[in-house]
């Protein structure tokens, strides 16, 4: 997927959610522990380089249109080529 410097976080909290961040200790398919229940990164100020690094880009975009968090990790799954686990789940 190609970077596109004008796309914006939407607050949908995938990129929290599905990719591994090993920096942080956190598997992929688990939600960061830093992920607040309103998709805003608690750590923010302090994050990592590899999540201040990370640019949204026309995924992200797409993610906006989609209405559930299921569907977004499905949609950002088949994005990717990533295979989810048979149960995923993002509730605390």
């Amino acid at each position: 997927m190609s970077k596109n410097p004008g796309s914006a976080c939407h607050g949908c909290g995938i990129c929290c959610i599905v990719p591994d961040i090993s920096t942080l200790g956190k598997p992929m398919w688990v939600p960061c522990v830093h992920l607040s229940p309103e998709r805003v990164c608690t750590i923010y100020e302090e994050r990592p380089a590899v999540c201040r690094n990370y640019l949204p880009d026309s995924v992200c975009d797409e993610m906006a249109s989609i209405p559930t968090e299921s569907e977004r990790i499905q949609h950002y799954a088949m994005a990717f080529d990533v295979l989810q686990p048979s149960v995923t789940s993002t509730k605390r």
